[in-house]
């Protein structure tokens, strides 16, 4: 051992650098517990700098601070080391040099570090995490996981140190498990009420993940192209799970729940059936533009998808709302756009740009959703024109006074605003005004299937 120190020791770095250099293949540095403080530096050189393999015995890493890796010749950092990572406020990892220029271990095994038991994110401030260790690009890629003497999964354990609907952890890192055949499991769980993201950056690694994915509280999300082909992930009551990944089985909880986020491209796509249990919970994450969730697709089996969200709760930034249709549709959950209510906010133009609509009819505002119904009240005369074709399931005028016009004279030839219209339905004792400068296309596109329900006033 490098300083023998006794596996009760701690090592609490609170400024400037320690550096760590070994260069046989055995630990050599095993205090119990090692803090880097806030703008304090841990640089590891050599081969199993610290720790041993087994959970009892492998260090406690607490970074507050940044822990530095020596990126140069064959250094692989540390292996068989942490029994726990902690990630606190300003937690960071980089790739460097230490000051001293020792020649690492050169014919070093391709793990870099190993997470034995858990990763836990805590503590103050509102800064999301990311571990990302982008180094020993020209070797394997790190591994962490379950050493296979513990008899227990991994643990990521996230706390909501962001206080909102917004990730709290990505799990960037190459990330797989090895020596399962010494009793290791290729499965996690995640735990604690933060939002954990897994962005596996190795494809391999995910594959290796073949035992239960467990979400045991908060939201577990995919990246876009996360490929889990073996997981199987099962989450518990008040728990979450979404993203645009993919996954081989998935098993939800009564009072469980699924995730959408804004711009999220495409549904959490699993193979085979997947059933909804009696109650649950659709959180959707939007914090900005909530228009940009319409349309958008929760959920995907490639079997059955059975069950129904009648007993469901659905959620926008985590409070309970009745305004977002949410619905299965073939074997696929999906986010519907509601009903819009027009009001003249940024521009008195209807497009899929500017944003004139509400669920409400007040602040915030959105874009139109295209197949939306559009509902126009109130009893202001105003023009609305168009510059480009939108596609409404319905519309409603219900005025009870003044003139609405609908001018279609911008619109051209060359699309028809209202040709998804199934019903133009006019209520209240005001006008609505149908108008264009010429004929050429029709004054509004209507399809030949559409109905015009004069129910008041006059057109």
């Amino acid at each position: 051992g490098l300083a023998g120190f006794s596996d009760a020791a701690t090592l609490d770095i609170q400024g400037g650098t320690v550096e760590l250099s070994c260069v046989n293949k055995k630990e050599t540095i095993c205090p119990k517990q090692i803090v880097i403080g806030a703008g304090s530096t841990l640089c590891m050189r050599g081969r199993n700098s610290l720790g041993t393999a087994g959970q009892d015995s492998a260090t406690d890493v607490d970074i507050a601070g940044d822990l530095l890796f020596d990126a140069t010749g064959g250094n692989n950092a540390c292996q068989q080391a942490v029994r726990t990572l902690t990630l606190q406020s300003g937690a960071s990892f980089t790739a460097g040099s230490g000051s001293q220029g020792w020649t690492p271990q050169t014919d070093c095994g391709k793990a870099l570090l190993q997470i034995q038991k858990s990763i836990v994110v805590t503590g103050s401030d509102t800064t999301p995490r990311t571990l990302s260790l982008t180094i020993q690009q020209t070797r394997q890629s790190q591994r962490f996981g379950d050493y296979g003497d513990m008899g227990d999964m991994l643990e990521f354990q996230i706390d909501d140190v962001t206080g909102s609907v917004v990730t709290d952890f990505t799990m960037q890192a190459p990330f797989t498990f090895f020596a399962k055949s010494a009793g290791g499991k290729g499965g996690f769980r995640k735990t604690g009420t933060g939002t954990m993201l897994w962005a596996n950056t190795l494809a391999d690694g995910n594959a290796a993940l073949d035992d239960t994915v467990s979400v045991e509280a908060g939201p577990l999300l995919f990246a876009a192209g996360q490929s889990l082909p073996n997981a199987v992930v099962v989450v518990a009551e008040d728990a979450l799970v979404g993203g645009a990944g993919s996954v081989k089985a998935l098993t939800l909880a009564d009072g469980s729940g699924l995730v959408v986020s804004a711009g999220q491209t495409a549904a959490l796509a699993v193979e085979g059936d997947v059933a909804l249990p009696a109650t649950g919970i659709i959180e959707i994450i939007a914090p900005g533009d909530v228009s940009a969730v319409y349309g958008a697709k929760i959920l995907a089996a490639s079997g059955a998808l059975t069950g129904s969200l009648d007993g469901w709760t659905v959620r926008l930034n985590g409070t309970e709302t009745t305004t977002l249709p949410v619905a299965v549709s073939g074997n696929s959950v999906v986010v519907g756009a509601p009903q819009l209510i027009w009001k003249a906010n940024e521009s008195s133009v209807w497009n899929l740009t500017d944003k004139n609509w509400s669920a409400t009819g007040t602040s915030p505002f959105s874009r139109f959703i295209e197949n939306a119904a559009a509902l126009f009240t109130g009893t202001d005369t105003e023009t609305v024109t168009f510059d480009a074709a939108v596609h409404p399931s319905d519309v409603t005028v219900d005025k009870s006074e003044g003139t609405l016009t609908f001018d279609f004279s911008s619109a051209g030839s060359t699309y028809k605003p209202f040709s998804t219209v199934s019903t133009l339905t006019k209520k209240g004792s005001g006008t609505l005004y149908l108008y264009k400068a010429d004929n050429n296309g029709g004054l509004a596109g209507f399809s030949d299937a559409a109905t015009l329900d004069i129910q008041g006033g006059t057109v």
